[in-house]
């Protein structure tokens, strides 16, 4: 993954889809499980599967940034 995804102002331009790869490759960096990030970000974990499967590429910016 090129530095730049490692950026917050950045991400903001990604598409769905490589956003989506930005955050499972944070999640991996902070050996995170979805059930931990649901609880840290208060987002459900049903959301978090289904965002970071693919199989939900139209979300807000407001539930991947928590």
């Amino acid at each position: 993954m090129s530095d730049k995804l490692n950026n917050l102002p950045d991400i903001l331009s990604l598409n769905s889809k490589d956003l989506i790869d930005w955050c499972n490759s944070r999640k991996k960096q902070m050996h995170l499980s979805n059930a931990k990030l649901a609880i840290l970000s208060n987002v459900p974990e049903g959301t978090i599967d289904r965002i970071l499967t693919g199989r939900n590429l139209e979300f807000r910016y407001s539930t991947i940034q928590p």
